[in-house]
């Protein structure tokens, strides 16, 4: 059951990315990346890997931290608690604690 939802949440990632007005000449694609930093012991961390792979699979690069592992990076980076996701698309970036932000500000900067 879990891997078909995440099947499903991956194709609907992927319409949602590559929405847009096709009648057009399509702009050079917008690199995009996201760190995660999440902990193993973390509810809303887990309910987030779903979504983190279907972004993966839409071309996103996806890193996924865990804090417990990488103390020190997670210290350097001014991490306070999980989830934490830093988002960059082309020359803007986002930080915010809400997968779905993530996937909102992607497609807006992927448009």
């Amino acid at each position: 059951m879990k891997i078909i939802s995440t099947l499903v949440i991956a194709f609907f990632l992927l319409i949602l990315v590559s929405c847009g007005n096709n009648h057009h000449k399509k702009p050079a694609p917008v690199k995009c990346s996201v760190v995660a930093y999440t902990a193993s012991w973390c509810g809303p961390c887990k309910a987030s890997y779903p979504l983190l792979i279907a972004i993966r699979a839409g071309g996103v690069s996806v890193r996924i931290v865990d804090i417990d592992t990488h103390r020190e990076e997670a210290r350097r980076a001014g991490i306070t608690s999980v989830p934490t996701f830093i988002v960059k698309v082309g020359s803007e970036s986002l930080r915010t604690h809400s997968i779905v932000a993530v996937q909102v500000f992607i497609h807006k900067g992927r448009k």
